[in-house]
């Protein structure tokens, strides 16, 4: 939703480029053709016409032409509004007389699909198709030589006005028409009275009119074809200049309308009309005007901009300080939309349901952005922003998409074919980019030179006065009282206790952070459950090793999630006696990737005990004999020496150790989930945990295996054929979506039902590396990932042997996609039964859990989960399962290590 909402402004803002003139840097007068690769050729013809011909990595057989036109919106005059768009939709038109599906027929067999698009910049024509025959490709690229070349007749224009009509019904779009007013009253520019299309233009438009906009706009000079996919390049290059070589050179030069545009000092509260944006909705700018052309070229500049957008967006999780508002702030930067010299910033949108809320998250909006720029990002949200940057520049999911948008983002400005940036070039240019870079970068976007506006729709006048006078005082060049400021910039990294003069704290109904002086810091959410099932629940939550570290509490326990309930004794036995009646009574200690936590979940009447029993559990120094271990089932508790899990051991040292090594912490921070008042909350929080000092000793070391408990469990780590779990093991980059995630969760049930029935062993389904695996587990962050899924094995290695012809049969079906309709129906049905049992409670635990480790708040609602589940066919299966049972990967663990 981030993303889509930048998508929107900048739709607004994209069209500065309108204010650049024309730099035609085409001087030559015969053809051109540069080979820029083995595998790319970009080439200029006499007529001006400009080309790129690139194959793509990879076996595939996709193949996307592109033909660009720049003649979108930005070339209308005051009485041709709308005429670009019609335009498109006559070029697009297939001749009189036949189909689009006649035009296409030789390509039936190739997947075919054509798509036409205007914008402000450009009119756009893609055609997509699955086929290496080149003749498929000739003929396609017949197709779209025609729209370049067709001569526009009265019918075919008057054919499309209907059509064009009736796209025009859902406009305006109020998201769409409140951005472009904004940036009117910012820019003060009269391009921003154009619209996309006009109703009343497209009714009383004449077809010579339209058709004088196509004959002069419509030119070789102003158009690029665009080829990537499994094509031949050298043969390629031929075919279009035999074409596109023919169509006749303009003799006249074009320069398009410009837009003067600058930056309104007055008012800085932008008041936008009801009739224009309806909802209550307040958009917060903050732009530097006139910050210089950047060298689009610099990969260096490309990377700042990159990891600085990441490192926004993962900030964006903070911005929803009332209950009332879904808030997000996001960075742009010219480097990325091609604004060029005319403004960087920072863009947030709050989303209010009243007024007074909108005034409360401005003014944390307001003062978490003055922060910013006091203290810039962290040292670990900077590494973990550049972590997600260099996934998106090693991950390519469509190249031909990515060609075609950076070729097209060149051929608006003018300028020259520059090669595209390896992967390699990118990944070391990020590699290259320091702390102090970004941090420079982000002072000056918000420095004192940047302009600051407010647009508010639906807002009063006293609410608009109050917000003026939030926004007079802008970022401060002083530090904020720091308790006033409700983010913290990195939990891995807390904020000195020195620094921490009183309880940070955010309005009612959303998350607050609670911080003790020199303690732990408590993250408090409001459940919005009711009366249903109200639940509380606390964690503890332990960040002081660093990421990617294994958090073994024993060399044999390597996956030590939530396998361990344990219970106080002794004194603190009334806890247990107190809860014993309690049906939703939960403790359990977990291990995750970079933290470790303990948990408890118990009923809204013994909140009060749950504050008790986490506190109690903290300060106990109980001997190892005291504590009770439970089993993996949470059956017979009692002090049984060991239990066995996946043909490894644990035992009460086992609880004792995670225990001593989770409450010995440097950063730990404590998580309350419930349907509380804010102020009960408040006062168990100094009541149980006011006095309560974080450790600032290093974390105690990891324990060794206790010989005493392997001979007890026969656990006897020698031989050749040692008895450990041995797995086969897939993965595959894909987009990080929820979408994915479901086909994963598809697949792994698939894949489990034909283990139990022909190997009877256990399949764990583990998907962008989370512990555990199940649905629960499956949240939404936007980004890339791994998908993995493991079939894990207690055998020997002849037994391992044995079953992995089995298993190779069952695998290489999933990755033919050799899948039955009911092996789908049954595996969807148990997903769907996996959601449908997720607690609200439970949801807003795990959504916490990624704020916490991932600096992420995600969106867990099981309904919108089932939504997406119900959408997804069987080629979306098909499609994901050849990419990750592609290859197995058969690993042995044994002694807490993968050989």
């Amino acid at each position: 939703m981030k993303r889509f909402f930048l998508a929107m402004l900048l739709s607004a803002l994209t069209p500065l480029q309108a204010a650049v003139a024309y730099k035609d840097a085409r001087k030559a007068e015969g053809d051109t053709a540069q080979e820029i690769s083995n595998e790319r050729r970009v080439g200029l013809l006499a007529n001006g016409f400009q080309y790129v011909v690139e194959r793509t990595k990879g076996d595939g057989q996709e193949v996307t032409i592109k033909l660009v036109v720049r003649a979108g919106t930005n070339s209308e005059d005051v009485n041709e509004a709308g005429f670009a768009h019609w335009v498109e939709h006559a070029v697009a038109a297939p001749p009189e007389g036949v189909t689009r599906r006649d035009t296409l027929r030789f390509l039936e067999r190739a997947s075919p699909s054509f798509t036409a698009q205007t914008s402000s910049t450009h009119a756009h024509y893609t055609l997509r198709f699955q086929s290496k025959n080149p003749e498929d490709l000739d003929r396609a690229i017949d197709e779209i030589y025609r729209m370049a070349s067709v001569r526009l007749t009265d019918e075919t224009i008057a054919a499309e006005r209907n059509p064009v009509l009736r796209e025009m019904s859902g406009l305006p779009n109020e998201v769409t028409n409140r951005n472009r007013e904004v940036a009117r009253q910012i820019f003060g520019s009269q391009y921003f009275e154009r619209v996309l299309a006009s109703r009343e233009r497209t009714i009383n438009g004449r077809p010579e009119d339209v058709r004088a906009f196509h004959n002069r706009w419509y030119r070789p000079d102003r158009m690029m074809l665009i080829v990537a996919g499994a094509v031949d390049v050298n043969r390629t290059r031929v075919e279009i200049e035999k074409r596109f070589g023919s169509l006749p050179k303009p003799l006249v030069h074009l320069v398009e309308p410009d837009f003067p545009l600058h930056f309104s000092d007055h008012p800085r509260v932008l008041n936008i009309d009801p009739n224009i944006a309806p909802t209550p909705q307040w958009q917060l700018v903050n732009l530097i005007p006139d910050v210089g052309e950047i060298d689009s070229d610099s990969l260096r500049s490309w990377a700042i901009t990159a990891i600085i957008k990441e490192a926004m967006l993962n900030r964006s999780s903070y911005l929803n300080y009332s209950g009332a508002t879904k808030s997000s702030i996001t960075y742009y930067d010219p480097i990325e939309y091609d604004l060029n010299y005319h403004a960087a910033g920072v863009v947030a949108n709050i989303d209010a349901t009243s007024s007074d809320a909108a005034i409360k998250d401005l003014e944390a909006t307001i003062t978490a952005l003055a922060q910013l720029r006091l203290y810039g990002f962290g040292a670990n949200e900077f590494e973990r922003a550049r972590q997600k940057a260099r996934l998106y520049a090693t991950l390519v999911v469509s190249e031909s998409a990515s060609l075609s948008t950076e070729y097209a983002s060149d051929f608006s400005e003018g300028r020259s074919f520059r090669p595209m940036a390896s992967n390699d070039n990118k990944i070391a240019a990020l590699t290259s980019v320091s702390l102090s870079d970004v941090n420079d970068r982000v002072g000056e976007i918000l420095g004192p030179e940047s302009a600051l506006y407010l647009a508010a729709s639906s807002g009063d006048a006293e609410d608009l006065r109050s917000a003026e006078g939030i926004l007079r005082v802008g970022l401060p060049r002083e530090a904020p009282a720091l308790g006033k400021i409700p983010y913290v910039a990195s939990i891995a990294e807390p904020v000195p206790a020195a620094k921490v003069r009183s309880i940070a704290r955010q309005a009612d109904g959303a998350a607050e952070i609670f911080e003790i002086h020199g303690g732990p810091r408590i993250i408090f959410v409001r459940s919005s459950e009711g009366g249903q099932a109200p639940t509380v629940r606390l964690a503890v939550f332990d960040f002081s090793t660093g990421p990617g570290q294994s958090l073994s509490v024993s060399p044999h326990r390597r996956n030590l999630y939530a396998d361990i309930n344990f219970h106080p004794v002794g004194a603190d036995r009334w806890a247990s006696e107190q809860f014993s009646r309690d049906r939703n009574f939960q403790a359990s200690a977990i291990i995750g990737e970079g933290y470790a936590a303990l948990d408890v979940m118990v009923a809204r009447e013994n909140a009060e005990a749950a504050f008790q029993f986490i506190r109690a559990i903290l300060t106990s120094r109980r001997p190892k004999d005291e504590i009770l271990f439970a089993d993996v089932n949470g059956e017979d508790r009692g002090d049984r020496r060991c239990e066995s899990f996946l043909g490894r051991s644990a035992g009460p040292q086992d609880v004792v150790a995670l225990k001593r090594y989770v409450t010995s912490v440097q950063a730990s921070s404590i998580l309350v989930v419930g349907n509380l008042p804010t102020d009960e909350v408040e006062t168990l929080i100094r009541s149980y945990f006011g006095d309560l000092k974080v450790s600032r000793q290093p974390a105690v070391q990891r324990p060794q295996t206790d010989p005493s408990i392997a001979q007890a469990c026969d656990f006897v780590p020698t031989g050749p054929n040692l008895s450990a779990t041995r797995r086969f093991l897939f993965q595959s980059d894909v987009a990080d979506n929820m979408k994915n995630r479901m086909i994963v969760a598809i697949l792994g049930e698939i894949a489990r039902a034909r283990f139990s029935q022909r190997l009877r062993t256990d399949l764990s389904i583990s998907y962008y590396q989370s512990a555990g695996g199940s649905v629960s587990d499956i949240g939404r962050r936007d980004g890339i990932g791994k998908a993995r899924i493991s079939a894990n094995f207690d055998a020997d290695v002849k037994q391992f042997e044995k079953a992995k012809k089995e298993a190779n049969g069952i695998f290489s079906s999933l990755a033919l996609g050799v899948i039955e309709e009911s092996e789908i129906d049954d595996a969807t049905a148990i997903v769907r039964s996996k959601i449908s049992s997720l607690s609200n409670t439970g949801e807003q635990f795990r959504c916490m859990k990624s704020l916490l480790v991932n600096h992420s708040l995600g969106t867990c609602d099981a309904s919108d989960q089932r939504k997406i589940l119900d959408a997804i066919v069987k080629d979306d299966l098909l499609g994901l399962a050849k990419k990750i049972f592609g290859q197995p990967v058969y690993v042995v663990q044994k002694n807490n290590e993968d050989s």
